[in-house]
This record gives C-alpha cells, structure tokens and sequence, in this order.
C-alpha cells in the first residue's frame, strides 16, 4: 500500500513538474488504477478514483471541449486535479 502511494505520488508530481505530458500521464495512471485499485485502502482509493475520472475525461482536442464541455477538461484541470488529488493524497 505505502509503495503504491508513492508511486501515485511521483506521478502526480511528475504531471505537476512538466516531467511528463499530459497524455502520458493519462494513459500510465489509468494502466496503472486499473491494476492497483484493490491494493489501495478505502480512503486511498476514494481519492485516486477521483483522478482516474478526471484523467479518462482529459482531452487536449479544443473542439470537443468546446462541444462537449461537460463530458471532458482541458490540460488545466487536470493539472488543477492532480494537485489536489496530491494534496489529499498526502493527508490520508
């Protein structure tokens, strides 16, 4: 669980630091939740849920953010959902 944690916490910082591309981020998070998510406890999960959400909506296609802007976000908030996921992840 501690080793998961973490790992989640590099990954999210990576996103935050510009180390890694938004779609990168993306795709290894969602691989990498789908794998984990029984190793993580209640609370771990509730918040990394959230941000596995959030990066299965991430779109950099302005055209479907514009047409769809309740179905998808923009780069922006998905860097404004990493940090708060870190953040929430850090106090659990």
């Amino acid at each position: 669980m501690i080793n998961t944690k973490y790992n989640y916490t590099n990954l999210l910082q990576s996103l935050l630091d510009g180390h890694v591309s938004p779609q990168s981020f993306v795709v290894t998070y969602i691989q990498n939740f789908k794998k984990e998510w029984n190793d993580l406890d209640d609370k771990a999960y509730e918040i990394l849920e959230r941000m596995f959400m959030d990066a299965n909506d991430y779109t950099d296609d302005n055209s479907l953010l514009k047409q769809y802007p309740d179905q998808y976000i923009s780069e922006l908030k998905l860097r404004k959902s990493a940090a708060e996921t870190l953040k929430n992840l850090s106090k659990s």
